[in-house]
Formats: structure tokens, C-alpha cells, sequence
């Protein structure tokens, strides 16, 4: 937790009479370095002064453990993707968040939690040649922040294959995943004549994104974005349609 120093500065001598302010010394000086208790979390998950901040006296912009926790989502609308950039997500309502009142300062080591969850309803492979469309059949998402004015990839790209056997045999896959039976044994995943493209699925993901600089950094929005996997000869992109989503943001200490 936050660490107050103090230093221990009277010491009876033997035969010394012993007074109570030379008793009451330690405590007084405690009570004295108690006013210069420095803010930080010296260990994991233990309680800082800034923590106990009357949030009415702090100054704009300035959280303690966060400033904010906020929710988007809808489960009506759907719509189609088929960038090979990563692109914003609008169907319904656009998937983005901006902390109140605008922005927030996110000082060294502090964080911003995202998560993410979407169903992917349907989709087309791309044309000029269905087999090649599906030799390139990922789609990957991905969380951006603004920082100080900048719109940075700050995750990992999420990958997802649109790919699943849509023939089983006898202790084969089915339309839900890859699992050859023995006959199948010598198929390989990139020989794409018995696959289908897998729809109806809920993909989610996650990342805290932790401010490694020295300086503070002004936060005004976070979002994930979406794109589809750049196609091979002359095919084009695939399309993935998402329908239901929920995004939320916070900004934690």
C-alpha cells in the first residue's frame, strides 16, 4: 500500500527519567510524515490515497479507480463486412465509446478494459471463383483507442475461419469444426472442396490496454473494428454479416 516514512529519534538512557512527549515522539512524528504519504500502489491490488478522494473536489478529466463504465450494444439491426481494412462496426448503433465528459487522462500504468462479443450471422464467399475466395477465409477483429488525438491499434488482430467440413462421414467433422474420420485422414485443411462456410456463431474478445509511458494520455474514444481477410488471385473479399453486439469500455486504476 502507500508508504509514510518516519524516523524514531529518542531513546531512553539507563536511569533517565522518561517524559511523555519523549514517549510520545514516534507518534508524533508519524502523525507529522502522515501528511506527505505519497499516492502510489505499492503492492497488488492494495488501496491508495487516490482512492479516497472526495471525487466531488477532483478536477475535471481525473479519475480515481475509474471515471467511467460504459455499455453499447444492440440486437435488432445486422450488417455487412467485407473490408480488408479494419473499418468500424455500425449496424443498429455505431460500436464506440466515448468516456465522460469527453475524454479522460490516463496516467502511467493505469488501464482501460475492453471487451466485445458479436454474433456472426451469415455469409458470402467472395466471387470471380468460389475456391479461391475461400482459400483466404479469416475475418479478424480488433480494438482501437484514441490517444492524444490518434486512432491506435492497441490489440492484438482476433482471427476467426469461416471454414468447416460440410461433409461427415462416419466419425467425421460436421459443419461445426474440422475432425477428419479415417477416411478422410489424407484430406488436407487447405483442400477446400467439402467445406462450408460456418455462420451463427458468437465470437468474443478482450484486452486491457495499460498506459507504459511516462506522460499522461488523453483518452476520447475506444472502439473494436472489423475486417475481412485480403483474397488471393482474382476472387474477392468475402462477406461476413454481424448482427447482435455489446461493447463495453472502462477505465480502471
Amino acid at each position: 500500500m502507500s508508504q509514510v516514512t518516519t524516523v524514531y529519534t529518542y531513546k531512553a538512557n539507563v536511569g533517565e527519567t522518561i517524559s511523555s512527549a519523549n514517549a510520545n515522539n514516534l507518534y508524533a512524528n508519524i502523525n507529522t510524515a502522515s501528511t506527505t504519504i505519497n499516492a502510489d500502489n505499492t503492492r497488488t491490488e492494495a488501496i491508495s490515497r487516490r482512492h479516497l478522494y472526495d471525487m466531488s473536489e477532483l478536477p475535471a478529466n481525473v479519475h480515481v479507480t475509474f471515471t467511467y463504465l460504459k455499455e453499447v450494444g444492440q440486437h435488432l439491426a445486422s450488417g455487412n463486412y467485407n473490408s480488408t481494412t479494419f473499418v468500424d462496426i455500425t449496424h443498429g448503433v455505431t460500436a464506440s465509446i466515448t468516456p465522460p465528459p469527453g475524454s479522460i487522462v490516463l496516467k502511467p500504468n493505469e488501464a482501460i478494459r475492453l471487451q466485445f462479443s458479436v454474433m456472426v450471422e451469415a455469409a458470402v464467399a467472395g466471387a470471380n471463383g468460389t475456391a479461391r475466395a475461400l482459400e483466404t477465409n479469416n475475418y479478424y477483429f480488433r480494438f482501437f483507442v484514441n490517444i492524444n488525438g490518434v486512432l491506435t491499434a492497441v490489440s492484438p488482430e482476433y482471427g476467426y475461419s469461416l471454414l468447416a467440413d460440410a461433409t461427415p462421414s462416419a466419425g467425421g467433422g460436421g459443419p461445426n469444426g474440422w475432425a477428419p474420420s479415417q477416411t478422410e485422414a489424407g484430406a488436407s485443411f487447405s483442400d477446400i472442396a467439402n467445406q462450408e462456410l460456418i455462420v451463427q456463431v458468437r465470437v468474443a474478445q478482450s484486452y486491457i490496454y495499460i498506459n507504459k509511458t511516462a506522460n499522461d494520455q488523453t483518452i476520447t474514444e475506444t472502439k473494436p473494428r472489423v475486417r475481412v481477410q485480403v483474397p488471393n488471385g482474382t476472387a474477392t473479399a468475402n462477406t461476413i454479416t454481424l448482427k447482435e453486439f455489446e461493447f463495453v469500455s472502462m477505465g480502471v486504476r
